[in-house]
């Protein structure tokens, strides 16, 4: 018999995000809320790095729940590009 077993749960997927520079939280990504403003404030008053932004869009858009990935998708942008870009 070996080692592995078959019927083990698979681990949770988790994305750690480090909060101004002192606090880290995971968002477990198995079970991201259909609707994505909470994590956006949590990232907009942490002031995370892009791509955390990027990877939380990409899980979204995994997920097939495309409106939260451009939600996502867009605020990374406004926060990340000069307004005179964004026009």
């Amino acid at each position: 018999m070996d080692d592995y077993d078959v019927d083990a749960p698979a681990p949770n997927r988790v994305l750690e995000v480090e909060l101004n520079g002192s606090e880290i939280i995971t968002i477990e990504l198995d079970t991201l809320d259909a609707d994505p403003r909470d994590y956006i404030d949590l990232l907009i008053e942490g002031n995370v790095k892009a791509s955390v932004w990027a990877r939380l869009a990409c899980e979204y858009w995994k997920k097939g729940l495309l409106d939260a990935a451009v939600v996502c998708a867009n605020d990374a942008l406004r926060r990340e590009l000069p307004a005179a870009l964004l026009y």
